[in-house]
């Protein structure tokens, strides 16, 4: 769970309903596989449970419908206290947190992977990033992505609708039912480690270019858990092979060049033939 650091409120993600209906998927009841908002003392202040399709893809049956997340909480300059979560249908559910305490619905649905019921294949799991310097979200999964998206690490910009946009993505090797891990944010850059490698990843939080990664110097088999920003060095945790075992690694950090940028990266216009111009921006 993720909380709110001035009302106490808790934010958490359920999971599959035991019951399994006719065509093979779960059934349906309160509060299962729903988003949900949790005062200080555990009651119940409001709930979200998204329209799931008939027809969900996965390994074998009952198909999973869970949200399989955190709900990250931030608060984006300009805008409310908000809070977001990754289902396993391939969407990310974004909330001011008042709708979500009083039971409403997303401010945003963004479609970021192909919906299958094993993260390792599709679907948006763990906990999203969010970095207050620069007012992005980053999201980590693993699959096919959709058109436009790459799956494996993935940037969102804050709009001044307070709604998000996608800044940038890079695909990162999937395959074998096996998920990538969380990302982390720390002193501008994005660190990500590979489910299926076990490399861990580096790029410029603000354009996505890679800085640096660990290749075959770290002997590594799998990185599931997120890396660790500490004292000036890296961290990771990572299984050594897929029998059994592991390892931590410790990295410096990469430097990152100052780098200049322009928000928003781009301006629109529309104006009537023989009419007024249209207002500056």
């Amino acid at each position: 769970v993720s909380a709110d650091p001035v009302s106490g409120n808790i934010f958490g993600a359920s999971a599959y309903d035991s019951t399994v209906m006719a065509n093979g998927n779960e059934g349906y009841t309160p509060y299962s596989d729903s988003m949900l908002a949790l005062g200080p003392s555990l009651n119940l202040l409001g709930y979200y449970q998204p329209v799931q399709s008939n027809s969900f893809p996965c390994g074998g049956a009952p198909c999973d419908l869970d949200f399989a997340s955190t709900p990250v909480y931030f608060q984006p300059v300009g805008c409310p206290a908000m809070v977001a979560a990754g289902n396993k249908n391939g969407n990310l559910y974004v909330f001011r947190v008042s709708d979500l305490e009083a039971s409403g619905q997303p401010i945003q649905i963004l479609s970021l992977n192909d919906p299958y019921d094993s993260i390792g294949l599709g679907g948006v799991a763990g906990v999203p990033a969010f970095s207050a310097a620069n007012n992005m979200l980053y999201i980590g999964d693993a699959g096919n992505g959709v058109t436009g998206v790459a799956a494996g690490i993935v940037a969102l910009s804050v709009t001044s609708s307070c709604t998000l946009q996608i800044a940038w993505s890079n695909q990162l090797a999937s395959g074998n039912d096996i998920p990538n891990s969380t990302p982390t944010f720390a002193n501008g850059v994005v660190f990500i480690g590979e489910g299926l490698t076990g490399i861990i990843h580096a790029y410029n939080a603000q354009t996505g270019l890679q800085l640096w990664q660990s290749g075959s110097n770290y002997k590594a088999a799998a990185t599931f858990a997120a890396p660790m920003v500490a004292n000036g060095k890296l961290y990771a945790g990572s299984w050594s092979s897929f029998s059994g075992g592991g390892l931590v690694g410790a990295f410096a950090i990469p430097s990152t060049n100052p780098i200049l940028a322009v928000s928003p990266g781009s301006l629109s216009f529309s104006a009537t033939v023989g009419g007024s111009s249209p207002a500056p921006a």
